[in-house]
């Protein structure tokens, strides 16, 4: 595991909540993703989970998809039914088969149990065609997902080697 990474910040899309990150650490090695970000829509209803850091420790939520649309009616998000708390954001939405359907965006505050994550096709669009200048090789997205087949605990296990804590640090 490890420790402090520092970060360049490669892209940064505000009206859509998304930031990329490059990690900068010459003894991090990169790996292969083992699950897919999915293309499609997640359907009403449609059992999700979510890994984050609302705490030291990750923590595992799960609930439902419960809207089509985020905040506002954004078609570029869903409204979940999952417990999430500041430290969610920018954690991973999934599907019971391991697929990265979204990343986690906010919560509403006046309605309880409303959380919203952004779509994973806005991350596949932003990836696809931003500028991504700073990359010295381009970003390149899984074919398959190796998570499929295996149970919700392994898919955790496996996931946990790619849900990091952020943590920004005014260097001013």
């Amino acid at each position: 595991m490890f420790g402090r990474l520092n970060t360049d910040v490669v892209h940064s899309d505000p009206s859509n909540d998304i930031a990329i990150l490059k990690i900068r650490n010459k003894f991090f090695k990169v790996r292969p993703l083992p699950f897919i970000l999915f293309s499609q829509d997640a359907s009403l209803g449609e059992s999700v989970y979510t890994l984050g850091f609302p705490r030291e420790d990750i923590v595992f939520g799960e609930g439902s998809v419960s809207a089509a649309t985020g905040f506002r009616q954004n078609p570029n998000a869903y409204q979940i039914s999952v417990p999430v708390n500041p430290g969610n954001s920018g954690g991973p939405l999934l599907n019971d088969k391991g697929d990265l359907i979204g990343m986690i965006s906010g919560i509403q505050t006046e309605t309880t149990g409303a959380a919203f994550a952004i779509k994973s096709s806005v991350l596949i669009d932003v990836i696809k065609h931003e500028s991504l200048d700073t990359l010295h090789t381009p970003l390149v997205l899984p074919k398959q997902n190796l998570l499929k087949n295996i149970n919700r605990v392994q898919q955790i296990k496996r996931w946990k080697e790619f849900v990091f804590m952020i943590r920004v640090y005014n260097n001013k």
